[in-house]
C-alpha cells in the first residue's frame, strides 16, 4: 500500500538538491530547508501554498540517536486483547517506552491499515488554526510513510472542527512528527493520519473533532495513538503525587477533570481526551503498561542541572477490545 513510483528525473533532482546540503521538503516546485532542531523553527521561511506540499522529510529535525536508542532497545509491553489504541509519550528520551508501545502493536502488525496520531500543537504561532494536519506524505529513515488523505480529508472537510492543512506546521512539531520514525520500524504498511490540538482549541470544536475520531475508529483497522508528556517542571516527588492523580482521572475516564489539568499533569488534555472518548465510544479497556519520569533515563540521573527545571514524567496505556 506504502508503494512509491521513482522516476530516474526524481532521482537525479533529489541527488542536485541533496548536494546543496539541506534536508528539504518538496512541495510542487519548490523546496524549504527544515531546521536541525526546534530552536530553528523560527528561522525558517514558511513557503507559499503550504497546503501542496506532496512529501515531508523530517530526517534532520528529531533527535535521531534517541529514536534508535528506544528502537533498538524497546520496553517490553503484553496486553491482552486486540490493541486498538493507546497514549504515549513524545518527550525522546522515552523513546524507550515509545517504542516498547508500536513494538507491541508491530506484533500483529498486519491487523493495521493506518495509525491516527493525535499530538499537542507545541508551536501554534506556525499555524492559522487551533487544529492543524496535512495531507502530506513523510520520508523518514525507516522508509516512506504514505498520509490516508481520505481520514484527513473528512476532518479538513468539516466546517465545525475548522482544521487546518499545514505540512510545515506539522512536520515541525515533536508531538506528532516525532512518533513517525516509529510507525515506519514498526508498522511499516501503515498509513497515517497526524493531528496537532492547540491547547487553547474551544471546547466545541474540540467535542466535533473527538466525536468524528470516534466514529472513524470504529473501523478496527485504525489504531489510535496519543501524543502526551505529564508532568513538567517539578520536583520527582511532586511529580509522582501529580502522575497518581493523573493515572485515577485516565482510567476512571474523568473527562472533565483532565480537561482542566496544565502541566503539571499533562501538556494536552484536549489528545488525551480524544482517545477516552474515543474508547468509551467503542467500547475498549485501558491498561496501564508503563510509568517513568526524565531522571530515570539519564544515567547521571537527579545531579544534572537539567533537573533544577524539574522532571517530565511518562505514562503508556493501551486500549483494547476482546
Amino acid at each position: 500500500m506504502k508503494k512509491t513510483h521513482i522516476t530516474w528525473l526524481s532521482i537525479i533532482a533529489f541527488a542536485l538538491l541533496t548536494i546543496s546540503g539541506c534536508q528539504l521538503t518538496q512541495i510542487e516546485e519548490q523546496s524549504i530547508c527544515l531546521p536541525e532542531s526546534s530552536s530553528q523553527i523560527e528561522a525558517v521561511t514558511i513557503p507559499p501554498n503550504p497546503a501542496k506540499a506532496t512529501v515531508v522529510v523530517m530526517d534532520s529535525y528529531y533527535e535521531k540517536h534517541l529514536v534508535e536508542g528506544g528502537i533498538y532497545s524497546p520496553n517490553d509491553y503484553e496486553i491482552q486483547g486486540k490493541l486498538r489504541g493507546g497514549m504515549v509519550p513524545h518527550h525522546q528520551l522515552a523513546s524507550d517506552m515509545m517504542a516498547g508501545f508500536f513494538k507491541l502493536a508491530g506484533e500483529h502488525k498486519e491487523d493495521y491499515d493506518t495509525v491516527i496520531i493525535v499530538a499537542p500543537s507545541h508551536f501554534p504561532e506556525n499555524a492559522n488554526s487551533d487544529i492543524v494536519t496535512s495531507t502530506a506524505h513523510w520520508n523518514s529513515p525507516y522508509g516512506m510513510v504514505t498520509t490516508n488523505t481520505t481520514i484527513v480529508e473528512r476532518i479538513l472537510a468539516n466546517s465545525q472542527i475548522g482544521a487546518e492543512n499545514n505540512p510545515y506546521a506539522v512536520a515541525t512539531d515533536h508531538g506528532g512528527a516525532g512518533l513517525v520514525p516509529f510507525v515506519a520500524n514498526y508498522l511499516p504498511d501503515a498509513q497515517i493520519a497526524v493531528f496537532n490540538l492547540a491547547n487553547n482549541l474551544s471546547k466545541e470544536r474540540l467535542e466535533v473533532f473527538r466525536s468524528t475520531i470516534g466514529e472513524i475508529c470504529q473501523n478496527e483497522r485504525i489504531l489510535l495513538v496519543v501524543s502526551v508528556d505529564c508532568s513538567h517542571y517539578l520536583s520527582p516527588q511532586k511529580a509522582e503525587k501529580k502522575d497518581v492523580d493523573t493515572a485515577q482521572s485516565i482510567e476512571t475516564f474523568d473527562i472533565s477533570k483532565i480537561m482542566g489539568y496544565t502541566d503539571e499533569n499533562i501538556d494536552s488534555p484536549q489528545a488525551l481526551t480524544t482517545l477516552l472518548v474515543s474508547a468509551m465510544a467503542n467500547d475498549w479497556g485501558l491498561t496501564r503498561l508503563d510509568h517513568a519520569n526524565s531522571s530515570d533515563k539519564l544515567p547521571h540521573g537527579l545531579s544534572d542541572s537539567i533537573y533544577f527545571e524539574g522532571v517530565t514524567s511518562y505514562y503508556v496505556y493501551g486500549a483494547t477490545t476482546g
